[in-house]
């Protein structure tokens, strides 16, 4: 296990007392795309993300995400996202009421499988990333997102590569 990873892991075994007595917990479903750009590649596949938060105070929430990115070809090369999986930090601030600016920031692990006449090659990586988005609540328990994360900016067999991800979404407290 990584050093960043248990490093997250005791930060978050530290905060439950105070996440028990805080927050409300909620859930969120995504669709956007997923750009996966490489020196000589780049694709665009669309993704959908489901999120589960939880509210530790007023300006911070804990997140975890798990989602899925299609397919998309370019130059004879297909390139998908099987799964993604990820553990994340979100502030917020209100800009107006109902209105708030998030900063995300955590670990991300995807799956990708790259096709092409020569052969198929599927990786697992992982990554810190980050991101900034807009909530807007539409009442006290439901609301509408929107957000870019960088969920990678990595380095796999000498080549460097990012993946960004664009998307709307719902969310609902419960």
């Amino acid at each position: 296990m990584s050093r960043f990873a248990i490093v997250c892991t005791l930060f978050l075994v530290a905060a439950m007392p105070a996440m028990a007595q805080e927050g409300e917990t909620s859930w969120g479903i995504m669709v956007g795309g997923n750009s996966y750009s490489q020196k000589g590649f780049s694709f665009e596949m669309p993704s959908i993300t489901g999120r589960l938060s939880y509210n530790v105070n007023h300006f911070v929430d804990v997140e975890a995400r798990l989602g899925y990115g299609g397919n998309t070809s370019s130059n004879g090369v297909s390139m998908g996202m099987n799964w993604l999986a990820g553990a994340y930090a979100k502030a917020r601030w209100e800009v107006m009421e109902r209105l708030y600016v998030t900063a995300i920031g955590g670990y991300t692990m995807a799956n990708t499988t790259a096709k092409q006449a020569t052969g198929r090659l599927s990786e697992t990586d992982g990554s810190l990333g980050g991101g900034l988005g807009l909530d807007f609540y539409a009442d006290r328990h439901s609301g509408l997102n929107m957000e870019w994360v960088r969920y990678f900016d990595s380095t796999r067999y000498g080549a460097n590569y990012t993946i960004d991800h664009v998307g709307v979404g719902y969310f609902q407290k419960f």
